[in-house]
This record gives C-alpha cells, sequence and structure tokens, in this order.
C-alpha cells in the first residue's frame, strides 16, 4: 500500500492505494479541474451555466479566463448579467458559446450592453409588485 499526500493552505489529504494508475489518472483529473472554473470551452476559457436565481430573472452564463470571471450574459437576451456591461467577447470565445449553447442569444457584435431602458424599468416595477 502507498500513501501519497496532497497539500493546500488549510488542510491534508491522505490517500492511501494500491493502485497507482488510478490514482495518477486522478490526480491529474483533480490538477486540471483546479485550473479552471466550470466546464471547459476551448484553451484557457471555461463556462458555468446558471438558471434564474429570483423571478423575474433569466438563466444565464458565467464566463471565465483560467479562474478569473470575464463576464456575466443572460441567456434570452443576450444582456449584461451581474454588471457585465460594456464588455467585447472575442470571437472564437462567442463561436465556442454558440456551438455549446446553440439556444444562446448574442449581443450584437459581441459587445455586451445592458438592456433597453424600457427593460430595466419593467423589471424594476415588477420586482415592486407594480405589474
Amino acid at each position: 500500500m502507498k500513501r501519497f499526500d496532497l497539500h493546500t493552505d488549510d488542510c491534508v489529504l491522505h490517500i492511501y492505494t494500491n493502485d497507482f494508475t488510478s490514482l495518477t489518472t486522478l490526480t491529474e483529473a483533480t490538477l486540471d479541474e483546479a485550473r479552471r472554473r466550470g466546464e471547459p470551452l476551448y484553451g484557457p476559457y471555461s463556462v458555468q451555466d446558471h438558471e434564474a436565481h429570483a423571478q423575474p430573472g433569466e438563466d444565464h452564463l458565467h464566463v471565465y479566463w483560467k479562474n478569473n470571471q470575464l463576464f456575466a450574459l443572460n441567456k434570452g437576451t443576450g444582456t449584461a448579467h451581474d454588471q457585465s456591461h460594456g464588455i467585447k467577447i472575442p470571437n472564437k470565445l462567442a463561436k465556442a458559446l454558440q456551438q455549446k449553447f446553440p439556444d444562446l442569444k448574442l449581443p450584437p457584435n459581441n459587445f455586451i450592453e445592458s438592456a433597453s431602458t424600457t427593460d430595466e424599468i419593467a423589471v424594476t416595477l415588477a420586482e415592486a409588485g407594480e405589474l
């Protein structure tokens, strides 16, 4: 039996195994997972697919470069989510997102702008129970 220790800032994980090949595969997968958040898109880019957190709300995507969030995008309207206004989505990244999420509405010219003022007013009124 072999013992392997995986160290983090806060703890040590002790793994005991007889099968070194499986442990190596597990370790490689764990290290790959730590390099990115969410599902891989291409290169260092990854994405997390979230359902709406509240109603009214939209399903949305969080897109990362390595572990850093680049932007969040509402799937149905292509508008900014979580203050991701004014972001230009690189063309290759937009293509990868469209392939992974065929129903995704990308913003015009891949430039994330906010919803129209009318849309924002409607959401505000709906949240206040006025609609």
